[in-house]
């Protein structure tokens, strides 16, 4: 069971009561999951959303798939990109650092089926009046399924990615190219790196690599944040392969 906070952000408000460590079927389950959610000031101070826990299919690559759209000024929703959320695992503890596009990540009905989805969600925002960005999130469970989780009415992490790819490989960049950007990379190691001392540290790595259009596009300069190295890059390559080998070459430099 997953408890969600209205006014949480960011993955903070949100409680996962996994029955592996609160058995729900004895009231003493329930009652350490209820002085659990008591705890939370989060949880105290609005509406909060109660969902079933949804077993993510670990073994997938774009286990938690994402469908950026535009709601047009006449109300039609039009999709802009179909991504997968970059997530970082450790154990129970799931991570939200950036996210991944292009081709390679779904099968044709898989995508076809999530952005028939993002559209209907996409209608029913206009219905209501709203025009702009909006994406829905989904988690492609165990079970094979695709389970809508929300949606966002604004511009996320991926719009980005989409400008940049457009710039770069035009109106048909789906089929040309992969990229994966990680929008905090924070390592402590990094604090006081400067701008250029980073640029020399990824020489070699950087876009365009001899010419060719795959490497490491800079995206946030460095700062500190609460004291750690920070900033934001995107890894580019014609493919989700040579996508994920430039990004692990970035952590062998940097670790």
């Amino acid at each position: 069971m997953a408890f969600k906070a209205n006014l949480g952000a960011a993955g903070v408000g949100v409680f996962v009561f996994s029955p592996r460590e609160y058995d729900l079927s004895t009231p003493e389950g329930w009652a350490t999951m209820e002085a659990k959610v008591k705890e939370n000031e989060l949880l105290k101070s609005g509406p909060v959303i109660i969902e079933e826990y949804i077993q993510p299919d670990f073994k997938e690559r774009a286990i938690f798939p994402s469908v950026d759209s535009l709601v047009l000024p006449d109300g039609a929703p039009e999709v802009q990109a179909v991504s997968a959320m970059g997530i970082h695992r450790s154990g129970e503890e799931l991570e939200f650092y950036g996210s991944t596009i292009g081709h390679g990540l779904f099968t044709k009905e898989q995508q076809a089926l999530i952005e028939k989805i993002n559209v209907i969600v996409g209608k029913e925002h206009a219905r209501l009046g709203y025009r702009g960005w909006y994406d829905t999130d989904f988690i492609l469970a165990e079970d094979g399924h695709f389970y809508l989780t929300e949606t966002n009415v604004r511009r996320t992490g991926t719009t980005y990615m989409v400008d940049l790819a457009r710039k770069l490989f035009g109106g048909e960049w789906e089929s040309k190219m992969a990229m994966i950007a990680n929008d905090k990379y924070i390592r402590p190691q990094l604090e006081g790196v400067t701008y250029g001392q980073l640029k020399e540290k990824l020489t070699g790595l950087l876009y365009p690599i001899e010419g060719e259009k795959r490497g490491i596009i800079l995206t946030q300069s460095m700062r500190s944040m609460f004291g750690r190295g920070k900033f934001g890059y995107a890894a580019i390559g014609p493919n989700q392969e040579d996508a994920e080998f430039l990004d692990a070459e970035l952590e062998k430099r940097l670790g």
